[in-house]
Parts: C-alpha cells; sequence; structure tokens
C-alpha cells in the first residue's frame, strides 16, 4: 500500500500540480480526522510539489494550531511560543502568494491570521477563538455551499467552547456556546447538498457536535 487509504474527498486548491493537490487533500483529511501531527507531514510534501501553494502554508497553519482536544491551557509556555511562531511563519508565507487563487482561498487565509495571537504569554484565548469563528461566519455567508467552508466554521465555532457545548442534565445547549448555531449549520448543510453526507469534516463535526 503506498498510502493509507483515506476514501476520496478533495478540496480543490490553486496548484497545477495533481501530486500537490492530492497531499493536500490528504492533509486536510488528516485534520477532519484530528491527527493534526501528519496532517502537517501531508501539507509539506505538497509544499515539495508546489511550493507557491498558499493554500499548504494555510493547512500547517490551521494543524498547527488549537483544535478541540488540544486547548490553549494544556499547553506548556514553550510550546505555546512554537506553536505561534510556526503558525505566524506559516500565515505570512500564504498571505505573500495570495495574488493568483481563488477568492475562498484568499478568504480562508484572511480569516486564520486571526486566530492566532502574538504574545504567548496570555492567558485567555477566547478572543482569538472568537475573531476566527466571527471571521469564518463571513466567509460562509460569502461561500455557503462550499463544505469546506461549512466544515471549517463549525469546527471554528465549536473551538469556543469545546466539551462543554451541551448541559448534561438538561440536554439544553448551554449558555454562551455556539452550540444552537452548529447543529443549524450543520443540518441545512446535510439537507442542501447530498454530498455533505460523504463529507468527512461535515461527517466529525456533527460527531462532536451531538
Amino acid at each position: 500500500m503506498a498510502y493509507f487509504n483515506l476514501g476520496h474527498h478533495t478540496h480543490p486548491v490553486s496548484t497545477q500540480n495533481p501530486k500537490a493537490q492530492r497531499w493536500f487533500d490528504r492533509g486536510i483529511i488528516w485534520c477532519y480526522g484530528f491527527n493534526h501531527e501528519e496532517a502537517v507531514l501531508c501539507f509539506e510534501k505538497a509544499l515539495r510539489h508546489d511550493s507557491g501553494l498558499a493554500m499548504a502554508h494555510w493547512g500547517i497553519a490551521h494543524a498547527v494550531g488549537l483544535n478541540y482536544n488540544k486547548g490553549w491551557e494544556d499547553l506548556p509556555p514553550d510550546a505555546r511560543t512554537d506553536m505561534l511562531n510556526q503558525a505566524h511563519r506559516h500565515v505570512a508565507k500564504a498571505m505573500s502568494l495570495c495574488t493568483n487563487i481563488s477568492p475562498v482561498e484568499q478568504a480562508l487565509i484572511g480569516a486564520i491570521d486571526l486566530r492566532f495571537p502574538s504574545d504567548a504569554s496570555l492567558e485567555d484565548y477566547a478572543p482569538y477563538h472568537q475573531a476566527y469563528a466571527d471571521a469564518l461566519r463571513g466567509v460562509h455567508q460569502a461561500h455557503p455551499t462550499d463544505l469546506n467552508v461549512a466544515t471549517l466554521f463549525a469546527e471554528a465555532m465549536m473551538n469556543r467552547t469545546p466539551w462543554q457545548l451541551w448541559d448534561i442534565r438538561t440536554g439544553q445547549a448551554r449558555t454562551g456556546t455556539d452550540t444552537i448555531e452548529t447543529r443549524a449549520l450543520l443540518e441545512q448543510t446535510f439537507a442542501n447538498d447530498p454530498a455533505a453526507w460523504d463529507h468527512p469534516g461535515l461527517l466529525h463535526m456533527y460527531i462532536h457536535l451531538m
């Protein structure tokens, strides 16, 4: 077996190199499956085939950032610094390559720039989670049929309050969460586009939500 069978999902990006596209697709699938370390390796391989692939740099920044299972409070100071340095480096590189890419790629790169503070010593990361989710809300409004954008938006909203989406005593969404908006987003996406039922990111986000 040359590589793991990850299915046929693709997230088209601005490259003329099919190998770069293939490795980007593998990277984003691993992100959707929460194997962020392997995702970074895939995005790096995409860059070896197309050094000008802006979205591969976006992908690395996305994968090294915080996620549903890795919170700011879980990182020691040196890990926070390393994460932010790596993220900022790749966001800057992605932004420098934005000239000849699609509008949705430009929007995603612009949004992720809001995800990372410059100060590794800050205590409250919530404003950055909020800013990123708000930015992706705008990207989704501009590209409402893009299933990958819907996935990233849902993930960003859940990452604001990971493992605190529901009050398990009442079965209701917790106050201060985006649980209701995220559920509506995902269920509307499934209702409107049959392809959503084969999307690894949407399916995984819905599992985590519910």
